[in-house]
Formats: C-alpha cells, structure tokens, sequence
C-alpha cells in the first residue's frame, strides 16, 4: 500500500471517529439536559360550594285555585204591576232594609182601579143588605139573596184586589242588603216579573270553583281541612287574607270537563271583599313541622349533598315531606350543612371547598 493511500485511510478513520465522538457528545448533553428539568405538575381545585342549614318550619301541602268573589245569594227586586217607575233615587253601592221601598210605580191607574172596585162593592153591598132585610122578613127570595152575596162577595174580591195592587206600586227589598246591580231607572216601563234591580248581602260572600275529578276523595270529609282566600297585591293595596269555610262539594262531576263544583264561604269582617274580585283559594289538606331546607337544595332526582370534614356526603330526600318551595330533613341531620351551590356534579365522598356558608 502506497504511503498517500494510508494517509488517506487515517484522516477518513480520524473524521469518523470525530464524528461519533460529536454524537456521543451531543446524547449525553441531551440526557443531562432532560434529567436535570424540574417537572411541575397540575392539581385541579377541588370544586366550590355553598352550603345552608336547615331551620325550624312547619310545611302544608294544598292546591290553590283561581276564582271569583261572588255573593251567595243575589235577589232580584221584581215588581207585580206594570207602569212607569217615576221614583227610583237609589244607586249601585246603597244600601237597603227589608221592606224599605225602593223605587214607585205610578200609581194612578191603579187608584182609577181602586176607585171603581170601591163603587161597586159599596152598590152590590147597598143591594145586599135592602134583600138581606127583606130576606129576613120573607120578603125576598133564596135566590135573590144567593145571587146578591155572590155579587156582593166578587166586588169586595175585587176590591181587596185593587187595593193590592195599589200597594205593590211601591217596590220593597223583601229582604236587606246593596244594590249590586241597578237595571232600570226613573222613566222607564216597568214590567211585572221583570226585575229592575239585584240586591246582595256584602256580608255572606261566596267563591264557586271547578276543582279536577283526582281531588274528589279529597273533599269527603271537608272538617280536616284548612282554607283561605287571598287577594292579591296591587299598586294600591297589599296582598289580603282571610279565612274561610267549605260550603258544599258537588256530589256530580261533570262528564266534560271531568271538573266538580266548590263553593267557598269568606269568613271576612274587614270588608276587604266584594264581589267580582279575582281571589286564589288556598286549601291545606296536610302538615307537619320539622327542619326544613330549600328544595333547591335537592338535585332533580331528590338526592342531596351535606359537608361533612371537607366532603361530600351523599343523602337520599326523595320522599322527604315537601310543599314545593321547601322540604323537611330528619332531627338527625338539622345541624348538618347542606350543599345548595355546586352540588350538581357531585360525587359521594369528593373532596369539596366550601366558600360560602348561611
């Protein structure tokens, strides 16, 4: 082998081995520079909650229905004459005693009547009594006498008539209370059995509600049950309650709208009631007292969460006595705090940071 041949086998074998010792190099740097990186590792937060205590309360369950105030009974005022009505001052809202007249129907055909009945009950009575004295003496007939009482008896029939027609041109309240509803008024005709006004007593107010077929079990015994009637709020004036009473519940259910009928009875002395009023009627068919809690604190399958040292606790409430806005938690579990914000995703025994606490 020439001496430039070797020459050039060794710088080939020095660049070789220079280039191995370069790579060499280069994996150690690497591996020094990756086993000395610090590792930072990530811890989520544990999740965030709020939590509320339970407080004394006492819980109805009810159904409240939509109704109006009406009164329980309303009367017509009717009058038994035809004529003009020439008097008729009262108005909507006044107030009438039995007996007192509330308006007058011209009375001067009726005393024309009256005028004639009287003439001739006092012509058959003048005829009667001469044959009544004649009769006495056999001097007059059976029949004439018969005929002339029979007369004489119709006139004085007549008359009495007459005279109560006379009477009915004033028209009386049969019995007391407020005009609810004025219909006719001073100049108008007035016809027999047509009523020219209604008359209510303010004081025994009624509500007449429709209440489902699914209820009907409820109402078999209305002594157990508690009932109000409550005004609602408006711009000028507040939210009204009072008590009330259970009437009567319908023995039929209507085949159509599978609905029966319930007529509620306000025991109000305020006077905060009358009829035409919107009312909801609130009736209470069972309680019971105890610690209650939101019923937002449930999640939707009735499950709720406590924390207990740090952790949720899982607790079954979904039978739990509730009226919708609250429910009740066992005397064990009053002192407990309840989970009310964050409980959603949840699982029994997590870790959990309470932020807030009632």
């Amino acid at each position: 082998m020439k001496t430039g041949d070797k020459k050039k086998i060794t710088a080939a074998v020095l660049r070789y081995a220079v280039l191995i010792a370069a790579f060499i190099a280069a994996f150690l740097l690497i591996r020094w520079f990756y086993a000395n990186l610090t590792n930072d590792t990530y811890e989520a937060p544990l999740p965030a909650v709020e939590t509320v205590h339970a407080e004394p309360m006492t819980l109805y369950k009810s159904i409240t229905i939509s109704g109006h105030v009406e009164p329980e009974e309303a009367i017509s005022v009717v009058p038994y004459v035809d004529g003009t009505i020439i008097s008729f001052d009262l108005k909507e809202g006044d107030t009438v005693e039995k007996g007192e007249t509330i308006a007058q129907i011209d009375p001067e055909p009726y005393e024309l009547q009256l005028a004639q009945a009287k003439a001739a009950f006092e012509a058959y009575d003048s005829s009667f009594q001469r044959v009544s004295s004649l009769y006495e003496k056999n001097a007059a007939s059976q029949q004439d006498y018969d005929s002339l009482k029979a007369q004489r008896d119709a006139a004085e029939a007549q008359l009495e008539l007459a005279e109560l027609q006379l009477s009915y041109t004033d028209v009386t309240a049969k019995e007391g209370g407020t005009i609810q509803r004025k219909i006719q008024a001073k100049g108008s005709a007035a016809s027999k059995g047509v009523p020219i006004a209604t008359l209510a007593d303010l004081s025994r107010l009624v509500v007449n509600v429709n209440v489902g077929e699914q209820y009907y079990d409820l109402f078999k015994d209305t002594s157990k049950l508690r009932v109000s009637v409550t005004r609602p709020a408006s711009n000028f004036s507040e939210e009204t309650e009072c008590d009330a009473e259970i009437v009567f519940a319908s023995p039929y259910i209507d085949p159509t709208s599978k609905n029966f009928r319930l007529q509620i009875r306000l025991l109000d002395e305020s006077g905060s009631f009358v009829p035409g009023m919107y009312v909801k009627v609130k009736i209470i068919y069972d309680e019971e007292t105890g610690y209650g809690l939101p019923a937002r604190v449930k999640k939707l399958d009735g499950t709720a969460y406590c924390a207990e040292d740090g952790k949720a606790v899982w607790k079954d409430y979904s039978t739990a006595f509730s009226d919708g806005e609250y429910f009740l938690v066992p005397s064990e579990d009053a002192d407990k705090a309840f989970i009310i914000r964050g409980q959603e995703s949840l699982l029994s025994g997590e870790s959990v940071n309470v932020i807030s606490e009632d």
